[in-house]
């Protein structure tokens, strides 16, 4: 995974007047990030640099209504490997003064618990 973190920075550092004018609004973006995330997954897949990714992976027993049913944005396959990849989007800004509840990301047995335990920061 490691491996394709500098393209993501990179990507992501590019869309930079559009994170400061969400940070402006006090704006909550995971569905542009997410959306931002396919196009460059599906680059980076494109260039070679990853062999495949699927969305919205499922996690335990599949098929419509089956309990044991949990959800992962992302299973990116890298040199015959797969990682798991969940997505939060969290708006640091006080624009608005919004408050913010930033333990709740990192609640442990929770969806995003997952993604804080030996995840991968895209620090930008």
């Amino acid at each position: 995974m490691e491996s394709i973190i500098a393209d993501l920075r990179s990507w992501f550092l590019r869309k930079e007047a559009a994170l400061r004018i969400f940070a402006e609004h006090d704006s909550r973006v995971e569905g542009w990030f997410k959306g931002e995330m396919l196009l460059s997954l599906d680059w980076l897949r494109r260039e070679h640099r990853i062999e495949s990714f699927e969305r919205e992976f499922t996690l335990g027993d599949k098929g419509w209504g089956k309990k044991n049913q949990r959800k992962v944005d992302f299973r990116i396959q890298i040199q015959g490997k797969h990682y798991l990849c969940e997505l939060k989007a969290v708006c640091t800004s006080q624009a608005y003064g919004t408050g913010r509840e930033i333990d709740f990301y990192f609640r442990p047995h929770s969806k995003a618990g997952i993604a804080a335990k030996g995840g991968v920061t895209l620090d930008c």
